[in-house]
């Protein structure tokens, strides 16, 4: 399942969090002078972004992704874009700011972005660290139990590093990240809360759901750190 981590508190959490990203980040930039990060969106990745904005780092080396983004525009309240680059990438104090890679280019468009999206992700090639969330349902990324085309998403072995999904939720339209992709990472992080999904990573479901994917892959580097 991965090495598991539990804090008292999401503060402690996202501390713990941001301080092995942070050393993750100085040393990719020591041994080849740069780091590609992918982090997910959503409501839980807030603080350790704002955690993250305060660290000294030269950050004109890193580049920062996204593991997945909902097909709306940034000027929208359901972009994870915007949401990152308000609580991380803009909040870096000075001149020196990450380069963000963006999924969501033409949100009325699929097939012009799905273009530039790889295109774009060609040049960078696979993440040195990869801060994955997980839903109630067991879904992480945009990869979710029951829709075919993440069923594709999740296969290990397909060579597809970018796909469309859809989400049950509104938006439902969805860019994200393989799992054949995302497992090449150096290392990967899982950051959850709550109980709940604490009891449902350790029953792990068979194969069920779209996490057991990652629980139950035994060839990447997978830590979990979780707080109630």
């Amino acid at each position: 399942m991965g090495i598991f981590y539990g804090f008292s508190n999401k503060n402690e959490l996202d501390t713990a969090l941001s301080r092995a990203i942070v050393q993750d980040i100085k040393s990719s930039i020591e041994k080849k002078g740069k780091v590609f990060l992918l982090f997910s969106g959503g409501s839980t990745p807030k603080g350790l972004f704002q955690k993250l904005a305060q660290e000294k780092i030269d950050w004109q080396f890193v580049t920062i992704g996204l593991v997945d983004e909902r097909m709306v525009g940034e000027e929208s309240e359901f972009s994870n874009a915007a949401m990152l680059k308000k609580l991380l990438i803009n909040a870096i104090p000075g001149k020196n700011k990450p380069t963000f890679l963006a999924l969501a280019y033409y949100a009325n468009d699929k097939d012009a972005n799905l273009i530039k999206a790889i295109e774009n992700l060609n040049k960078i090639g696979i993440p040195d660290a990869v801060v994955l969330g997980m839903g109630n349902d067991g879904h992480f990324a945009s990869l979710f139990p029951g829709d075919s085309a993440s069923e594709l998403g999740l296969s290990p072995v397909n060579n597809v590093d970018l796909l469309y999904t859809k989400a049950p939720q509104f938006p439902h339209s969805r860019i994200s990240h393989s799992w054949s992709y995302l497992r090449k990472s150096k290392r990967i992080y899982l950051h959850i809360t709550g109980n709940d999904k604490k009891d449902l990573i350790r029953k792990q479901h068979k194969g069920n759901l779209p996490i057991d994917t990652v629980l139950n892959d035994k060839s990447v580097n997978l830590e979990i750190y979780w707080s109630k």
